[in-house]
């Protein structure tokens, strides 16, 4: 799927084109090169950049990538796995464009903010991937509203200015840190409901690769790995004086139900959750 919008169409002089893009296979861009600033916004999958002076960079889902004008590069997606895509294009900030809520200085303050991180992966904060959600959804789906998608061009611009001055340099550059970002994602939300699905997207390979490489590099599988986060932080809650119930527990732990926590936490552990706790409140340390 390719859709676009052309910024004359919503009365964006400063804009010359928002795409929006899924690809399902592998291609490869011919070498282009044009005198606007690109954004690129990965909301799943990866993409790899070639550039024809500096090496190449691969976006991963949650990331995005400035290229300045005038760069020779093409895109490539030699796995084949699908990804879903922003781009932007925009006009050098030199004269005054019409339906802009920034000055011509305010204009160069926001692309020099984005000069200063041009061609290093950032990470996409969640202000920004809602803007940049929201765009992508009104090109795909055509949306009438110009003015909506005239505003929602410039939060994108904003805020990815805005995170270009952050210092959120995101290096998955490697299988090592592919696995580590995705081991690190399921450490923060293994309390709540998660979908290996979404960590197969987030890593930007196919499932068959992505199961391979996460048992290669950690020892276990991805749904092994769950699960021995989700016992460990059972094993923190349960030694806490005072602590939540099994019941609690189980939930925040992101077990559907106290009696399946119980048995997973016995097979892991050897004992149950009750007899810990128990342990735990007759024996305080």
């Amino acid at each position: 799927m390719f859709k676009w919008k052309k910024g004359k169409d919503i009365g964006l002089a400063a804009l010359d084109t928002i795409e929006a893009m899924r690809h399902h296979d592998t291609y490869r861009q011919d070498w282009h090169a044009h005198p606007f600033w690109e954004t690129h916004y990965i909301l799943s999958g990866r993409l790899t950049y070639e550039f024809a002076e500096n090496a190449p960079v691969t976006i991963l889902g949650g990331a995005f990538l400035v290229i300045p004008p005038n760069t020779r590069h093409c895109a490539v997606n030699t796995a084949g796995t699908p990804s879903v895509h922003l781009g932007t294009r925009w006009c050098p900030p030199m004269a005054r464009t019409t339906c802009s809520p920034f000055t011509v200085l305010e204009r160069k303050t926001l692309f020099a903010a984005l000069e200063s991180k041009a061609l290093t992966v950032q990470t996409i904060p969640s202000d920004l991937m809602r803007d940049v959600r929201e765009l992508f959804a009104a090109v795909e789906n055509d949306e009438t509203d110009i003015g909506y998608v005239r505003l929602l061009a410039w939060a994108v611009l904003s805020r990815t200015a805005r995170a270009a001055r952050m210092e959120n340099v995101l290096v998955r550059d490697s299988d090592d840190a592919v696995v580590r970002a995705v081991a690190d994602r399921i450490r923060r939300d293994c309390g709540g409901r998660v979908k290996i699905s979404d960590l197969v997207a987030f890593s930007g390979y196919a499932q068959t690769r992505f199961f391979a490489l996460f048992r290669e590099k950690m020892g276990l599988s991805p749904n092994q790995f769950l699960t021995r986060c989700r016992i460990d932080k059972a094993k923190r809650l349960l030694t806490t004086p005072n602590g939540p119930s099994l019941q609690e527990i189980a939930l925040s732990c992101g077990f559907a139900t106290a009696s399946h926590f119980a048995a997973t936490f016995r097979r892991y552990e050897g004992v149950t959750p009750s007899s810990m706790k128990r342990k735990r409140t007759h024996n305080p340390l």
